[in-house]
């Protein structure tokens, strides 16, 4: 199962790993609850032109946790923090479910803070994605555009991906073919310039913002996780209740209508749905919101692997928008006349009759017999009552 808040987590700097105590190279005793605050990432070099080693130091200079090119993993982790004087790792020690008496430890390696001092001059940025798949481990980031708050292009750039070769159901959706992207550069190349991006902002929207940052946490970006604003679930608590809906559809419902399936496209789309959220938020303007929820638009029948058809993980299918959610939450309550009560009773006397008739074969269907008997002679009640405040009526 897809777990995106892990990898978006990166991109906030926490990375959760686990390690087993008799296989660690450590100066501290492994075991317990522990945390340190403080420490520093460092390379140590080694013989032979081979690859260094790299380790946790702590603030008195104990070696909390060493590790070698070979645990790729948590090298690959470690390695973009290397002189990083400002990380925080703790631990806790867990017990095998198997109840072999074998433990590990659950680590949480957190950094403190990291381009904190970078000055903000972008107020607000918006960013979306295309990709080769869902799963931001094993699928690359094809296409990155970001626009500010004014929606002007900061970045639009297609990149070639390292491992995926080929994405045959995602390129159904975004029209992203392995030759597109064939001559493009690889997104590491443009790192430096999409972390300046990143750290210049004041705030970072996205339309189902754990998603896109999944993937940059994979790649080892860096955010402040206080500047995200996930626009997807901010219009869906507002006009629905609910977290969940369509970026076409809430677009649909600003009335701006465009060509989905584009990250950049897609951008301008969320800035747009955004700005009716500031305006709700700071305006408080509700009026009108029941007449854009009754809009009904017709759902996208392709296999999404983007926005438009969230993960089951995080979008239970009961939650997608639908025609029957577009309704408004206050709705006229349907008039019931005498003719509807009546035929309700009439439906609920022959289920009291058939269950009498089997009740020799199960005594027990007596008991639902006496229960739809009370409900049948309700509804007939109600039915009497009605049409005598209907002949009143007529009279008058």
């Amino acid at each position: 199962m897809v777990s995106y808040k892990k990898s978006a987590s990166k991109l906030f700097g926490v990375h959760t790993f686990t390690i087993e105590p008799d296989k660690a190279v450590s100066d501290a005793p492994l075991s317990g609850t522990r945390r340190y605050t403080k420490c520093s990432v460092i390379s140590i070099p080694q013989p032979n032109n081979r690859k260094p080693k790299l380790a946790i130091m702590s603030q008195k200079g104990i070696k909390l946790l060493e590790v070698g090119p070979r645990n790729y993993g948590k090298y690959a982790m470690l390695e973009p923090l290397v002189g990083c004087a400002s990380v925080s790792l703790s631990w806790c020690e867990k017990y095998s479910q198997f109840g072999d008496g074998n433990s590990y430890l659950d680590c949480k390696l957190c950094v403190d803070s990291k381009n904190n001092s970078a000055k903000i001059t972008i107020p607000r940025i918006v960013l979306d994605t295309e990709t080769t798949g869902l799963d931001p481990i094993k699928d690359e980031i094809i296409q990155l555009s970001i626009i500010d708050g004014n929606g002007e292009t900061l970045l639009n750039e297609y990149y070639k991906p390292k491992k995926v070769t080929e994405w045959p159901e995602a390129q159904r959706v975004n029209g992203i073919s392995p030759e597109d992207v064939a001559n493009k550069k690889y997104i590491v190349e443009d790192f430096a310039k999409i972390q300046a991006i990143l750290d210049a902002a004041g705030e970072v929207c996205a339309f189902n913002a754990e998603y896109d940052l999944a993937f940059l946490g994979e790649l080892g970006f860096y955010l402040d996780e206080s500047k995200v604003t996930d626009t997807m679930r901010q219009y869906g608590k507002i006009f629905y209740g609910k977290q969940f809906i369509k970026l076409t559809v809430a677009a649909a419902e600003c009335d701006y209508y465009y060509n989905a399936h584009d990250s950049l496209a897609d951008c301008k789309a969320t800035l747009v749905v955004q700005n009716r959220v500031d305006e709700y938020l700071h305006v408080g303007n509700k009026n009108n919101v029941n007449e854009k929820q009754n809009n009904v638009y017709e759902e996208e029948q392709n296999v999404n692997i983007h926005k438009e058809e969230l993960p089951s993980e995080h979008i239970p299918a009961n939650q997608f928008v639908n025609k029957g959610q577009h309704r408004a939450k206050k709705q006229t309550k349907k008039v019931l006349t005498s003719k509807n009560y009546k035929f309700r009773g009439i439906v609920w006397t022959l289920i009291t009759v058939g269950l009498i008739v089997g009740s020799p074969k199960d005594p027990t269907m007596l008991i639902g017999a006496t229960i739809t008997g009370l409900v049948s002679a309700i509804y007939y009640k109600k039915a009497k009552k009605l049409k005598r405040n209907e002949s009143s009526e007529s009279s008058n």
